[in-house]
């Protein structure tokens, strides 16, 4: 999916993918690990600046060294950082050791339009990646509801489709042509107002407005208890 979305908006759509980016983030992985980990808090391609940029290199599943520097610049095919300090990590007690730099060669090799090519939207990524995003950013102290909400709304969406049954199966079951023909239309106008709903809640949930995990659930849940309001009124 990446890589044919990728084709449309840069040979299709000409170079349609936005320039300037938010929460930017490099993986380099060594052996099947991850090696070290880039984190941008903007990143223009046009000007080839990247700026607040923390560098996390990790060993054995750990990080053993932080780098963070308020700017990085393109100059003449290296990153090259401006002012900026190191931590090292490995000690027992944490730091053992910390330094300033004036400038110092940013330790990636992608190109800016590489960088953009690179970056994945909240539904591109997989589970995994999200997990992994969402902690990056907590690192950060950084906003993490969309990437919250896109992950629980990948388990809700489908269990959409067990509390339609719970609608539908009342609804269906009549004892006259004319009735069942009027459950399906009612069935028609619950989903749409489903959906309806679920848009809303996703779109609070993504702002930080409610806490994520509710509006994944709320919807479900009030189709739930329609459903199952329904299902005690036929036994009535």
């Amino acid at each position: 999916k990446t890589e044919y979305e990728r084709i449309v908006d840069y040979e299709i759509k000409n170079d349609a993918k936005p320039k300037s980016q938010e929460h930017v983030i490099i993986k380099s992985i060594k052996n099947g690990q991850l090696d070290r980990l880039t984190y941008a808090r903007s990143f223009d391609e046009k000007t080839g600046e990247m700026k607040d940029i923390t560098v996390e290199e990790w060993q054995k599943g750990e990080i053993v060294r932080i780098q963070k520097t308020p700017v990085a610049k393109w100059i003449k095919g290296t990153w090259v950082m401006e002012g900026g300090s190191v931590a090292d990590l490995t000690g027992k007690n944490g730091v053992s050791r910390s330094m300033t730099f004036g400038e110092q060669v940013l330790p990636i090799t992608e190109t800016p339009k590489e960088i953009t090519l690179d970056q994945k939207s909240a539904d591109q990524m997989t589970i995994g990646e999200l997990k992994q995003y969402i902690e990056i950013l907590v690192r950060q102290f950084q906003p993490t509801s969309q990437y919250v909400m896109e992950m629980y709304a990948r388990f809700s969406i489908p269990l959409a489709s067990f509390f339609f049954a719970l609608i539908g199966a009342p609804l269906g079951v009549q004892s006259q042509r004319t009735g069942t023909s009027m459950g399906l239309g009612m069935s028609v106008v619950i989903i749409f107002a489903y959906y309806s709903v679920m848009t809303f809640m996703t779109g609070l949930g993504r702002g930080g407005a409610i806490p994520p995990l509710l509006a994944a659930i709320l919807p479900n849940l009030l189709c739930g208890v329609f459903g199952g309001w329904l299902i005690w009124k036929k036994d009535k």
